[in-house]
């Protein structure tokens, strides 16, 4: 499974493209270019907050086949402003507006589309975060972030929780010799 990091311009998020699947959502340009003539299936969302999501309205409204899938509380984050933070930085705020393409996960194995997903509850970061193993790769979001400490400063963040899986998550990548696929890039 070859992944392609897209360095998004927002916070220096990241989206991750694989098998036609996205990891987050960000610079929406930037992803259509990359998926080319690749059809989009889906898109996982790590949790809710604006620079994980932003671009997720446009690549949908190219895409419209394509299932979101995410936590229960990202999926009400993606309708609320204030917890998915897009408040804070009005031009790439969005309205998002395909409810019919989500899919809520919940921990567990799950078989998307004939591949293993391992979902993870993270949470901590924010309340809503995922973390996704697929192969031999963990998508972490902002729950493990090897080169930086876990941010627990918004609204919804529980700082010792947040500690707990963060440790949680780089046990399990080392344990299992997984790849990191965190949700922000650093040069």
């Amino acid at each position: 499974m070859n992944t392609i990091r897209i360095e998004n311009d927002l916070l220096q998020s990241a989206t991750y493209l694989f098998d036609g699947y996205l990891v987050d959502c960000g610079d929406s340009e930037k992803i259509i270019e990359a998926l080319g003539d690749r059809e989009l299936k889906g898109v996982f969302l790590t949790h809710c907050h604006q620079d994980h999501i932003y671009g997720i309205e446009k690549v949908l409204n190219r895409y419209p086949h394509a299932k979101v899938y995410c936590s229960q509380k990202t999926f009400e984050g993606l309708h609320d402003d204030h917890l998915n933070l897009s408040y804070i930085i009005p031009e790439y705020s969005f309205c998002f507006t395909k409810d019919e393409n989500v899919v809520i996960l919940e921990e567990g194995k799950h078989t998307i589309d004939d591949m293993m997903v391992e979902v993870l509850s993270t949470s901590g970061h924010s309340e809503d975060c995922l973390s996704f193993i697929i192969e031999d790769k963990i998508f972490t979001g902002d729950s493990y972030i090897p080169f930086a400490k876990v941010f627990t400063k918004w609204p919804t963040s529980k700082k010792a929780l947040a500690l707990e899986n963060e440790a949680k998550l780089k046990e399990i990548a080392d344990t299992l010799n997984l790849k990191v696929f965190p949700g922000h890039w650093t040069r």
